[in-house]
């Protein structure tokens, strides 16, 4: 398992469009301590990809 600093973010990006997962990349890039963990093109292969991961959400609505 990779070595995270401490407060280091790491990013599960689902997005099913070529052109926004770019967008979203190099958002990513400029926010200091995070780093892309996967990318799943559709929600099969998300589901696919955290089948052993354990997934923890906070949804506000």
């Amino acid at each position: 398992m990779p070595t995270k600093m401490k407060g280091t973010k790491s990013i599960f990006l689902e997005e099913d469009d070529i052109d926004d997962q770019d967008i979203f990349l190099d958002a990513l890039k400029e926010i200091v301590n995070t780093n892309l963990f996967a990318i799943a093109n559709n929600g099969i292969e998300a589901l696919y990809k955290l089948r052993h991961s354990l997934l923890l959400l906070d949804i506000i609505l």
